[in-house]
């Protein structure tokens, strides 16, 4: 089993739950969101989330020098995930 990097899950699950915060805070304030809002919100949060994950096994220096690929690649959503917009009801 390989070594798990606690301070780079660390940095991404610290990441997701300010961006919700964030969120959290804009929604309490009525400040006038809308849908776009709140899936970029979410999908920036998620992303981490799903980062987290991926680089766990991840040693910090490389981590840090992590190229524009594995950036995606890390943080890539699930299938089905960008295609929610078929889910969405008619206005």
């Amino acid at each position: 089993m390989e070594k798990i990097n606690w301070q780079v899950i660390l940095d991404n699950i610290r990441e997701a739950k300010e961006e919700l915060q964030g969120l959290e805070n804009k929604i309490n304030s009525s400040e006038e969101l809308d849908e776009v809002d709140l899936e970029l919100s979410l999908r920036h949060a998620y992303h981490h989330l799903n980062s987290a994950w991926n680089i766990r096994n991840i040693e910090t220096k490389r981590y840090l020098q992590l190229t524009k690929s594995e950036f995606e690649e890390w943080g890539k959503f699930p299938p089905g995930f960008d295609t929610l917009e078929m889910f969405r009801t008619e206005k």
